[in-house]
């Protein structure tokens, strides 16, 4: 049984923000809504150490996502979780919704980061298979991702998810509405103070 946890004012602002983008993303998938048209949003959720910040993605946000978008693979989540390193990804982790490094998720080894050479090749239907069931991205400690490491998110999700969601020319994979391959729910997590 869990233990009722009061929220603050903060959190319940986040949380009234994030229903509603919810909401927008679910009207427009229902009402076919044509992609370029389509609504996405990117939070940024910022408090110091034990400000409940990382409890009230584990506990609240990932559940209710993978319930108003139910997971296209069973067993699986319409939510990834993104981290720079293990550690990371160790803390944000829940039993259902288990967080992986950046170049996990960008199916990459340590490699160059220039956009050249960072092209999928044989590995574009796995990250096709692996991202477009995707309705949430959250980018645990996101002030410990590197510039280089950001960018390489972005163009790796612009690739897997580009025919899908319809992003027709490169030039838009960092754009506002077009960003990580059109993902609609983007939540950057952290502590730029620590």
């Amino acid at each position: 049984k869990k233990k009722a946890k009061k929220l603050s004012k903060d959190q319940v602002l986040f949380l009234s923000g994030s229903a509603h983008a919810c909401n927008q993303v679910c009207e427009d998938e229902q009402n076919g809504t044509p992609m370029e048209k389509r609504r996405s949003f990117s939070f940024l959720l910022m408090g110091q150490g034990g400000s409940g910040k990382t409890a009230i993605v584990q506990e609240i946000v990932l559940p209710a996502v993978d319930f108003i978008f139910p997971p296209e693979d069973p067993g699986q989540s319409s939510c990834l979780i993104v981290c720079s390193s293990w550690a990371q990804a160790q803390n944000i982790s829940t039993l259902r919704h288990k967080a992986v490094s950046c170049h996990n998720a960008a199916l990459m080894r340590v490699q160059s980061l220039r956009n050249r050479e960072m092209l999928p090749g044989e590995k574009k239907s796995a990250l096709e298979r692996k991202l477009c069931p995707k309705k949430l991205l959250v980018l645990e400690e996101v002030s410990m991702i590197s510039p280089a490491l950001y960018n390489m998110l972005l163009y790796r999700f612009y690739h897997g998810r580009k025919e899908r969601f319809e992003i027709s020319q490169e030039r838009l994979y960092t754009k506002t509405g077009t960003a990580f391959g059109r993902m609609p729910l983007v939540i950057h997590l952290g502590d730029f103070l620590q």
